[in-house]
Order: C-alpha cells, then structure tokens, then sequence
C-alpha cells in the first residue's frame, strides 16, 4: 500500500468509529501530502470518503478537479463508480451531473465499443432510477444525506432471544413496528436489502403495515377474542442503528426487525388505539399517524 492508501483507510476507520474530526482531518493532510498534481484515481478515492463523510464541498472539488484535468477514456469506469456511489448516500445532484458526463465524453468519442457504453449508460440509468425512487418515497435528502453510520449488511446471527421471533410484520407483546417515511428512507438507502422485508417503496410498506392490522382484526374476529388494545411503534433510523450495534443482529433478518419492535417508540397519537379498520395516512413532513 502506497502512504496514501494507508492514510486514506485510517481515515475511514476513524469514521466508522464516529471520530469524524479526527477522520476527515487525516483525509485531508492525505491529499496535501499527495501535492499538487495529484493521480486522478487518489482524488477520486479521497472524494468518495469525504462524501461519506458528509463533507460534500470537498468531494465535488476533486471530482471537479478530476473532470476538467482529464480528458480520456481510461477514467471513465472510476467516474461512474463515483456517480453510483455519490447516489447511494443521496447526493444526487453531483451523482447525475458526473454519470451525464460520463456518457457524454464516451458518446463524443465514438465510444468504447458496444458494451462499454452499454455498461455505462445502464449506470447512469441507476442513477436516475435511485433518485426516482427516492423521491417517490418522498425521503427528505437533507436529513444528513444518508450519512453511514456503520449501519451496513452484516452476517452476523440474530442475538440470542431474536431467533425466537416471528418475522416481521408480526406483533412484539402488543407493538406493531412501522417506519415513517423520512426513516424508512435513511433505513432502506444503507441496508437496501430490507426493501424486501418492509415493501417498496414506503407506500408499499405502509400498505404491509395496514396488511397485517387487517390480518390482526380478521383474526380476532374469527376467534370472538374481540377488539385488542395495541398500539403502532414507530421505527427511528439511529435507534435501529444502536439496536444492532448492541445485538450484533443481521438487520436483513425479518426477526430482527420484529425483535427491534421493543425498542422503538409508540407516540401519543398511535398508543392504546384498537388495530381494527385503521389506515395509516400522510400528516405530516416526516410523520403519520393513525386515524379514526
């Protein structure tokens, strides 16, 4: 590994352990250090850790720097890399502004053969797909732009007492855990993964959460058990996060979400109300509730 390198990875692990002064500090005395004619592929490296940092001014100025030095072919793959890692953490605007680029500069060239610009225009359509989803889940990009928090796919093994759980939607004691849009948005955009387990996009969770308060009354109405006292929990982005930080649970796991139901919290307007007939509407900017 080159100092560079070395300098750059202490610069992510001190990220991921929350030191985030100290992280983005080493980042940047790694690209002094790297002098003023830099590799293009350093700077490129050093923007995707600030972007996941959150410093997006000094990701856009590499990336800049490296858009107007360059103009051949061999950057294009790292560009585009770029661009689909930028939208992942919901920097949009500079993830379509390098993927437009990118296909144009091939474009203007005659190409790099059939499949390269295939390759490269169906990225750029990632791109532009990830950001209408996003915006269809009506996710408010501003709330830290997915910053990571660690929160990524794991393999570890539901703790103990998690595997006992039913999947998830599935009552935890009298809890039925749901996610508000803003949070099912931040959820979704680091463990994509869970877009299965909770329904896509955030109205189709909302329609598995009523599913479920559906399944809930039918049920009770068939054993003449009568109307439940229950309420809705809804899910927080950095309790989850703090959940499996504990736990060390897989959170693509049904069961861990189910289990996490316990630690989230039932407001004042979702709390002691009867799971039968409800709807879950839009209220709010970042909050839903019951009514009825």
């Amino acid at each position: 590994m080159t100092a560079f390198q070395v300098r750059l990875r202490a610069a992510e692990v001190l990220l991921a352990a929350g030191e985030r002064g100290e992280g983005v500090g080493v980042l940047r005395h790694a690209v002094q250090e790297a002098g003023p004619d830099p590799d293009p592929e350093t700077q490129l490296a050093a923007a995707g850790v600030f972007a996941e940092a959150g410093d997006l001014a000094e990701a856009e100025a590499l990336v800049t720097q490296v858009l107007g030095a360059h103009r051949g072919y061999g950057l294009l793959g790292s560009l585009m890399e770029m661009s689909l890692r930028l939208a992942s953490l919901g920097h949009f605007d500079l993830a379509v502004r390098i993927a437009d680029e990118v296909v144009a500069r091939n474009r203007r060239g005659g190409g790099l053969g059939a499949r390269i610009t295939l390759l490269l225009e169906g990225a750029r359509e990632q791109v532009l797909g990830l950001q209408q989803e996003v915006r269809a889940a009506g996710v408010d990009l501003a709330d830290r732009q997915a910053m990571g928090h660690g929160l990524g796919p794991r393999m570890a093994e539901p703790a103990e007492g998690i595997s006992s759980q039913p999947p998830w939607p599935a009552l935890a004691g009298s809890r039925l855990l749901w996610w508000p849009c803003a949070e099912y948005g931040r959820v979704v955009r680091q463990v994509p993964e869970l877009r299965d387990v909770l329904g896509a996009p955030w109205r189709g969770h909302t329609a598995r959460v009523e599913s479920a308060m559906a399944a809930m009354a039918a049920e009770a109405a068939r054993t003449s058990s009568g109307a439940t006292q229950r309420s809705l929990a809804a899910a927080q982005y950095e309790r989850f996060a703090g959940f499996l930080e504990r736990t060390g649970a897989d959170p693509r796991l049904a069961v861990v979400m189910t289990a996490f139901t316990e630690q989230a919290e039932a407001s004042a307007a979702t709390a002691n109300v009867c799971l039968v007939g409800e709807n879950l509407v839009e209220t709010g900017r970042h909050a839903e509730r019951l009514c009825r």
